[in-house]
C-alpha cells in the first residue's frame, strides 16, 4: 500500500478526465448518466451521434510489460521497483502427465494484483491520448471543447457525429493499442454506425441498443428499455430463489425477516 501512496497522486493528477475506473469519486453510475445525458441531448437539439463500444480482449492479460515500463510518465525509481516485482516470471502447464517446462511471462500486469489498476490506466491512458488526437475527433460539447471517449477501465464509448469519423476514430485506436499488445474485441464491441466497421480481422455489430456497464442503453434514448430488462432480470432471479423458499416454515421466515429489519 506505501509503495502504492507515493505515486498515486501524480499519476492521477495526469490521467485524462475520461477515465472513470479505479479513481477516487468515480463510478460506474455516474458514467451511465454522462451517456444518457449525451444522447438525450443529442436527440433533443438535433444533432447527429454515432457511437462504439468498444472492449479489449483479456484486457489485463495482454499488455505487452516492456511497452508499459516504457511509457510510465513518474520518476524512474518507482519504475525501477515496479519492473523488479514483474522480473523473471514464469509459470508451467499442470497436465495429467506431469508438469510441462517453465516459460517466461513478457505480458499481462497480474490482474487481481494492487498495482495493476493503476498500471493499466496509465497504459490506456498513453493510448486514447495519441488514438484522439485529431481535431475532429468526438463530438463538440458545452463550452469544454470536443468529447472523444467514455473511459470505465476498457469499455470505451466513442462518440462521434458522422460514420466516417467515427470508422476513423475507432482505426486509430485499434493501432495505438496494437502498440502495447492490445486487441479489440469482436464478442462485446458494438456500435450504431450505418456503415460497417472492420478492425482488422473484427467487424463491429451494428446494434439499436446495447448493455453499457450493466445497464440496457438505446440510442433513442428511450429508458423503458432498461427498466423492463432490470424488472426482468430480478423476476429471473426470483424464480430461481423459489424452490428455496417453499420448505422454509412460516416461523422461520418471520424470524429472518424480522432480524433483517
Amino acid at each position: 500500500m506505501r509503495l502504492l501512496r507515493r505515486p498515486q497522486s501524480a499519476i492521477g493528477e495526469r490521467t485524462r478526465e475520461k477515465q472513470a475506473r479505479f479513481r477516487s469519486n468515480r463510478s460506474s453510475c455516474r458514467q451511465i448518466f454522462y451517456f444518457r445525458n449525451i444522447i438525450e441531448q443529442c436527440i433533443e437539439y438535433r444533432h447527429p451521434l454515432c457511437v462504439n463500444f468498444v472492449d479489449f480482449q483479456k484486457a489485463f492479460d495482454g499488455i505487452h510489460r516492456e511497452s508499459l515500463w516504457a511509457i510510465l510518465r513518474i520518476p524512474q525509481t518507482f519504475v525501477d521497483v515496479f519492473r523488479s516485482l514483474y522480473l523473471n516470471s514464469s509459470c508451467c502447464v499442470k497436465t495429467e502427465n506431469g508438469r510441462t517446462g517453465f516459460f517466461e511471462i513478457t505480458t499481462d500486469v497480474k490482474q487481481g494484483w494492487i498495482l495493476s489498476p493503476i498500471l493499466f490506466n496509465i497504459a490506456l491512458d498513453l493510448v486514447m491520448r495519441e488514438a484522439m488526437k485529431l481535431n475532429e475527433a468526438g463530438i463538440g460539447w458545452n463550452n469544454e471543447g470536443r468529447l472523444t471517449d467514455l473511459d470505465y477501465a476498457d469499455y470505451i464509448a466513442l462518440p462521434a457525429k458522422t460514420d466516417s469519423k467515427l470508422h476513423q476514430a475507432t482505426t486509430n485506436l485499434n493501432r495505438e493499442a496494437k502498440k502495447i499488445g492490445l486487441r479489440i474485441g469482436s464478442e462485446k464491441s458494438k456500435g450504431n454506425a450505418q456503415i460497417d466497421i472492420d478492425v482488422g480481422a473484427v467487424r463491429l455489430e451494428d446494434v439499436a441498443k446495447f448493455t453499457y456497464l450493466g445497464s440496457t442503453v438505446a440510442y433513442d434514448g428511450d429508458d423503458e428499455i432498461d427498466v423492463r430488462t432490470r424488472i426482468a432480470k430480478a423476476a429471473s432471479v426470483f424464480r430461481m430463489l423459489q424452490p428455496m423458499r417453499r420448505p422454509i416454515s412460516q416461523t422461520t421466515s418471520r424470524c429472518a425477516c424480522t432480524s433483517q429489519l
